[in-house]
Formats: structure tokens, C-alpha cells, sequence
């Protein structure tokens, strides 16, 4: 009798652990079958900080120029002012027009801009691409939306290698957005950006801006064909303002 009631107590044991572990079994279901809805509360709320988001506003101000022998790109930097590389334009005078084509823009739109200076000098490479530079200025500021955006001048001095990037541009005239880090920040002496960041031909010109503070701290200049393509050089933003600044040239006015 004593063995035969030590086997009745072990079979309710038995049977509290096996109902425990079915309550345990349920419990761990019902809270999978919810999970991508808990995810999607915390993302959506903001509970918990995600991936930054690219402004795609920033592309607005980025246009697509086209001289008639070539293209390349320009981006607004105030109201009526746009900064080019002065290779996109080497065909052309001060005072020649460019179209350009807005075609992030709701709806998309054209504008003509004038050259208004370029750069005289010649200097070989790479020095060349410090004074690489084109002010454009448009015709008809009415063309433009009220309101419309422009990009930021921020400032090169405190950016360092490996910091985030972002490069706007129209390679092959179809927009090109690409991210990316600053792989070295002089270039055998030379102030220089050197990019891990793709691009094409027709980027030139195009603005290199800060993804932390959405800014401009330089404009893509040049890149390596062949085995060593893939690297990418920016003139910086602070190089650029003080060539402009040197030459009487005010590109805010």
C-alpha cells in the first residue's frame, strides 16, 4: 500500500510538470504570433530610435545640367546662386546659358542659368581641382517655385576621415543618390576629399553633404578610371568659399 500510494503521488506530479510545460508552450506561441506586431508599435512610436532616414529633399536643389556638348550637375545654394565644377562647363563663356532640369521638383521643371564666373586659372593636377569651380546664376528666378529649397553651406574644417557622406549627382543625366564614408581628407598635400563613395561621369559638380548635419562640405571634382575606379575626389566646401571670397564673388547676393 505505501508503494502503490508513492506511485499515485508521482503520476499527479507527472501531470502538473507536463500541464506546466503546455502553459509554458502556449505562452511562448501566442507571444511569437505577436512579435511583428510589438516590432512594428516600437518603430512606429518611436520607442525605439532606428536607422536615419535620408531627407529626400535635399535632391530638390540638385539639378541636372546640360551645356549642349555635355552634362553634369549643379545644386542652388540661395535662391537664384547654383556652384558647378568649372570641367562641366569648360565650353562655355560667362555670360553662355545652361538648361537645367529640377527632376526631383513636384512637378519637375526646367530653368536656364547663365555663367556668371569661372574660374581662370590652369593649374595642373591635382591642384587643378582646388579652383575647379563654376557659379551659375538663373535667368529667371520666376521659374523657380516660391519657396523653393536650397542647400546649406556648412563647413569642411572639422570633418574627418571615416565621417558619413552623402553624393548627389547626374551621371548619365539620370539622378544618382550614394552614401558612403571620407576616406582620406588630403591627397599628397592637397586639400582634397578622397571618397568611398560611388560615382560616375556627370557627377561632377554635384554637392558632398554631411549626412549628420544634412550640409555641404564639398563638391565632387574628379574620380579614377579603370582598376581604380571607385575613388572619388571632392573639393572641399572651405576651399571653394575662399576661392569665391578671393575673386569679389558673393554667391549669397
Amino acid at each position: 500500500m505505501i508503494l502503490l500510494g508513492n506511485t499515485e503521488n508521482e503520476k499527479n506530479e507527472n501531470r502538473k510538470k507536463l500541464n506546466k510545460k503546455g502553459k509554458l508552450a502556449s505562452t511562448f506561441f501566442i507571444l511569437i504570433s505577436f512579435l511583428p506586431i510589438l516590432v512594428y508599435l516600437i518603430f512606429h512610436f518611436g520607442l525605439v530610435e532606428s536607422q536615419s532616414k535620408f531627407n529626400q529633399a535635399l535632391e530638390k536643389s540638385v539639378a541636372l545640367v546640360n551645356t549642349g556638348t555635355g552634362t553634369g550637375t549643379a545644386f542652388l545654394i540661395s535662391p537664384t546662386k547654383l556652384l558647378t565644377a568649372k570641367h562641366v562647363v569648360k565650353n562655355k563663356n560667362v555670360g553662355d546659358t545652361v538648361d537645367l532640369i529640377f527632376e526631383k521638383s513636384e512637378p519637375q521643371f526646367s530653368a536656364t542659368a547663365k555663367v556668371v564666373w569661372i574660374d581662370p586659372s590652369n593649374d595642373p593636377e591635382p591642384e587643378y581641382y582646388l579652383k575647379d569651380v563654376a557659379v551659375l546664376e538663373l535667368v529667371s528666378p520666376s521659374s523657380v517655385p516660391e519657396d523653393y529649397p536650397y542647400l546649406t553651406i556648412g563647413e569642411s574644417a572639422g570633418v574627418t576621415t571615416r565621417s558619413q557622406v552623402i553624393l548627389i549627382g547626374y551621371p548619365g543625366g539620370l539622378l544618382s543618390t550614394t552614401s558612403g564614408a571620407i576616406s582620406n581628407d588630403n591627397i599628397k598635400g592637397v586639400e582634397l576629399f578622397q571618397l568611398d563613395v560611388e560615382s560616375w561621369p556627370g557627377n561632377s559638380g554635384g554637392p558632398l553633404i554631411l549626412e549628420e548635419t544634412e550640409e555641404v562640405i564639398g563638391m565632387l571634382v574628379a574620380g579614377l578610371n579603370e582598376e581604380y575606379q571607385g575613388i572619388n575626389f571632392a573639393n572641399k566646401i572651405d576651399n571653394i568659399i575662399l576661392l569665391l571670397e578671393e575673386n569679389g564673388i558673393d554667391i549669397y547676393e
